[in-house]
């Protein structure tokens, strides 16, 4: 099964959304949860945008 969502992240300082991940991948918390995710993703894809207001 095949299955595509979108969703937006967006966070208020100026970190990069490639530091932010990092900061995600690499948290004590994120390691306990003990999932692998290439055992539940078969691609990724990050475009990264601009809001304009």
């Amino acid at each position: 099964m095949r299955v595509a969502c979108r969703l937006e992240v967006s966070y208020a300082d100026p970190k990069t959304f490639a530091e932010h991940n990092r900061q995600y991948w690499n948290s004590s918390e994120r390691k306990a949860m003990a999932l692998a995710p290439e055992d539940y993703l078969v691609s990724t894809e990050v475009r990264e945008i601009n809001r304009i207001y």
